[in-house]
């Protein structure tokens, strides 16, 4: 039997119920599920596609909600904050805003997330992409 990393003896291979592996033999080979790799690229790629439509969807309507002229302005938001709390800003309120938070900076932010979101998507960059947004 073969060993696993720690040592031990190594678990038998998962296999489907009965009724299962009679059933989806066209899916995965007869009676043995996928390993992970497939669900984990599987699942990163349909992330990916979430964040593109979450993106997109927020650069829509970013300059109405938080553009200058906005139901609540980032830039008036985070001058608040930063009034309030200090140096602490950075910790309590996470956001590439602090670095710019007019209309072309929401803007740029929401491209960025909507690029990594497609590179997640297309598998160019699932480590980045998870890291980043």
């Amino acid at each position: 039997m073969p060993r696993s990393r720690d040592g031990g003896d190594a678990l038998p291979p998962r296999t489907l119920p009965e009724p299962l592996a009679l059933e989806t033999p066209w899916i995965w080979r007869p009676h043995q599920l996928p390993g992970e790799t497939l669900t984990v690229a599987i699942f990163l790629r349909l992330v990916g596609i979430v964040f593109v439509l979450a993106f997109v969807s927020a650069g829509v309507q970013i300059a109405g909600l938080s553009g200058p002229d906005g139901i609540l302005p980032a830039r008036d938001y985070l001058a608040a904050v930063a009034d309030h709390y200090g140096l602490a800003r950075y910790w309590l309120v996470p956001s590439l805003a602090w670095l710019g938070s007019g209309t072309t900076a929401l803007h740029a932010l929401c491209v960025a997330g909507g690029l990594c979101g497609a590179l997640l998507a297309f598998g160019v960059a699932p480590l980045s992409s998870t890291l980043g947004s």
